[in-house]
């Protein structure tokens, strides 16, 4: 778990995404884009909230014999990063091995923004979630957009 944890934070680190793109989905990982509305950036920031990034691998079972979670799927990996309001370019790799992704017909990963809820008990933001092959994603650079939920 530990070795896990370490090439999680190292791979956070900003790196020119067309170069890795590749390289990054075939540890089992992105890079995407957060972009908080300023509005909502502010106020999170006053009120000292932070921001989760939960970023789930999943797949399909390639067999019988693969094991699957509550809903049939096999669970390949999840990550959750809690950064600070504001936008913010992120690398989550190293989520899986080669051994893992031969359990499922194709990697999906699925991400989801919210509040860490340190300031209040409820979500305070609307973002874009993500839910496609992890090949797909990779190619490109997703863009989660946050807004500031209505009070």
């Amino acid at each position: 778990m530990p070795r896990r944890l370490l090439a999680l934070l190292l791979s956070i680190l900003p790196l020119p995404a067309l170069a890795q793109g590749q390289a990054v989905a075939s540890q089992g990982g992105l890079t995407l884009r957060l972009a908080l509305a300023p509005e909502a950036s502010a106020a999170l920031a006053e009120a000292g909230e932070s921001v989760v990034v939960r970023v789930w691998l999943y797949g399909e079972p390639a067999s019988p014999e693969a094991p699957v979670n509550e809903v049939g799927l096999v669970d390949l990996g999840v990550a959750e990063l809690t950064v600070a309001p504001g936008d913010a370019r992120l690398t989550v790799g190293g989520l899986f091995g080669p051994g893992q992704a031969a359990l499922v017909t194709e990697p999906f990963v699925n991400v989801n923004v919210f509040t860490a809820r340190l300031s209040d008990e409820a979500n305070l933001l609307a973002c874009d979630a993500l839910d496609e092959p992890l090949a797909q994603a990779a190619r490109r650079e997703p863009v989660l957009a946050c807004r500031l939920l209505a009070p």
